[in-house]
């Protein structure tokens, strides 16, 4: 019985010391194993970039928020993904070349006119890795963007919406729109005698409307703020990846947190 116990702690100990040297010896990123590749995870630059729209997260205070392709448009910031140091940042904007690992692009109405479908090209330069990427020395990407003529022709607006608190079944239905005060649509950049004003429609589950001035609204694509100082109702909204919705919002009776998704 005790020969038995010592063979199987032989066994064992062979087994731990083999499974030890296959992870020490079989580690591409070790210069010491028998399969190192000094290529291993080590990617060439990428000229991809990111959108981001600036907009009023509350009263006075604004901040540039990573969109896709529909742009607000008032300010646009389009950064590098890779901001190396030896990595050159050329940026074509229609017929405008500019530099640096950001730039920043405004679309004032009138004087651009609505809607607006662009591109921008990323082109970027940097040395050649002789050993894991050799002749490669640029790359270059092209995304193109529109830019709204209504606001409603963002995602958050004009969208019914299921939500719950997450400790609860019972749902709710209801939608924002965006409108002048006769109903009809709100233009970017509306300078007209009608109000612009947030309708949050049904948003209490009894059929009610709420309204906040646009002066207390903050809207990109994919999200929503609102801060409405008579009513004492502030809220952001997000709509994540396959259309679920994260909303916040707070009351004079305290803060509420509902989840849930797009039901159009």
């Amino acid at each position: 019985m005790r020969l038995h116990s010592y063979v199987l702690f032989l066994l064992l100990s062979m087994c731990v010391l083999h499974a030890c040297r296959d992870e020490t010896c079989y580690n591409p990123a070790d210069p010491a194993c028998e399969n190192y590749d000094p290529c291993y995870n080590v990617s060439s630059p990428s000229a991809e970039f990111t959108a981001s729209d600036r907009v009023f997260t509350r009263p006075s205070f604004a901040e540039f928020i990573e969109v896709d392709s529909v742009l607000i448009g008032t300010l646009v910031q389009f950064s590098a993904v890779d901001q190396s140091e030896d990595v050159i940042h050329t940026w074509y904007v229609g017929a405008d070349t500019l530099e640096g690992e950001s730039i920043l692009r405004s679309f004032p109405y009138p004087q651009i006119q609505r809607p607006l479908t662009f591109t921008v090209t990323h082109v970027i330069e940097f040395p050649e890795d002789e050993t894991c990427y050799p002749g490669v020395t640029s790359d270059t990407v092209t995304h193109a963007f529109y830019v709204i003529e209504y606001y409603e022709e963002t995602k958050v607006l004009n969208q019914w919406m299921r939500l719950a608190q997450e400790s609860s079944t019972d749902s709710i239905d209801f939608i924002f729109r965006y409108l002048l005060d006769d109903g009809s649509l709100a233009p970017y950049g509306y300078t007209g005698s009608k109000s612009v004003d947030l309708y949050l429609i049904n948003f209490f589950s009894s059929g009610d409307t709420t309204i906040i001035p646009r002066g207390e609204v903050g809207v990109i694509d994919h999200s929503l703020f609102f801060r409405n100082s008579i009513g004492g109702l502030d809220g952001d909204l997000l709509i994540e990846e396959s259309d679920r919705i994260s909303f916040n919002y707070s009351t004079n009776q305290g803060a509420v947190s509902l989840r849930g998704r797009l039901i159009n």
